[in-house]
């Protein structure tokens, strides 16, 4: 069994569980978007950074950061904030639905697009299968509503920031890949969003003065955010780019069960399809064989390290 592609799909379930959170602080605490994305970065960084001092405590110099990677890591904060703002204009000028379903189908086929020149990783035909079915079923999953949204005027704006989303969730998604070749996942992701926090602060604005307020702001940057990403950068180390970004598509099959469940929102059969393909793909991915997971991956950190 490939642990890195399961802590994939666990950090993706728990980004899921960030939506009913951060629309609740929204709608029942009167928060700003980009400020619930601003203390998501912020309040993730205890987590984070404690796990940096863990793991350099436990490995010392090995996969440290050295003066080359600086750079990649101030754009990997840059785009992590940049995927929060964009994502949250996006879902302010157009539908929620609508700016998920070309956030959340977009950045796959981005990444597997340029995974495929950066990494030479192969698109086998089960990777392919499961991508179109996980699409197919994001599509269902987000209705016929947000499909001809896409096609409305008025949203147009909204689906460019959307579009923004997804370019900059695959620009740090490959950035990660190619900094896990040399530097260890929990550094990567400490300072990733160290810097991150710091592209956030003018959008920042205090929440009420209230314990449940700031209880759930804890929660969603603690789990969905300093948990979840942990969970994900360090399975991305061991599983490809493409298959990391399809598994990713469990965050809004969560979100969805979620809103439900807390939220009352409705729910139709298209839906219940688009749930079963959606798991049809992941049940996919999780049969790719460990030693031919393992083969792509060595063959990326040989191009990784004839290119340094």
């Amino acid at each position: 069994m490939n642990m890195g592609w399961w802590s994939v799909c666990l950090g993706a379930f728990l980004w899921g569980t960030a939506g009913v959170a951060a629309k609740v602080m929204i709608a029942e605490y009167g928060m700003d978007a980009l400020s619930v994305a601003a203390w998501r970065i912020f309040l993730s960084l205890p987590v984070l950074l404690v796990a940096v001092f863990v793991e350099s405590a436990k490995s010392g110099q090995v996969g440290s950061i050295r003066p080359g990677h600086w750079g990649w890591l101030i754009l990997f904060g840059a785009l992590l904030a940049g995927y929060q703002g964009s994502f949250f204009m996006s879902v302010e000028m157009t539908q929620v639905s609508t700016a998920t379903l070309i956030a959340i189908c977009s950045a796959p086929i981005m990444v597997a697009i340029a995974a495929r020149f950066l990494f030479k990783e192969a698109l086998g035909l089960r990777t392919l299968l499961a991508m179109g079915l996980g699409i197919t079923g994001v599509f269902l999953l987000a209705g016929v509503d947000s499909v001809t949204g896409l096609a409305e005027n008025g949203n147009l704006q909204g689906n460019v920031w959307a579009l923004a989303a997804a370019g900059c969730f695959a620009g740090y998604l490959l950035i990660g890949k190619k900094l896990l070749r040399e530097v260890s996942p929990f550094r990567v992701t400490g300072y990733a969003f160290l810097f991150g926090a710091g592209w956030m602060v003018p959008v920042v604005q205090f929440p009420p003065p209230s314990w449940s307020a700031w209880l759930l702001l804890g929660y969603l940057g603690l789990v969905p955010t300093g948990l979840a990403y942990l969970l994900y950068i360090r399975g991305l180390g061991t599983t490809t780019a493409t298959r990391a970004a399809v598994g990713g598509l469990l965050e809004p099959l969560t979100a969805t069960f979620l809103a439900i469940i807390f939220l009352g929102e409705g729910f139709s059969p298209a839906g219940v399809g688009g749930m079963a393909l959606l798991l049809v793909s992941l049940l996919l991915l999780s049969l790719v064989r460990e030693k031919k997971e393992k083969q792509l991956n060595e063959s990326a950190d040989e191009l990784f390290t004839s290119g340094s």
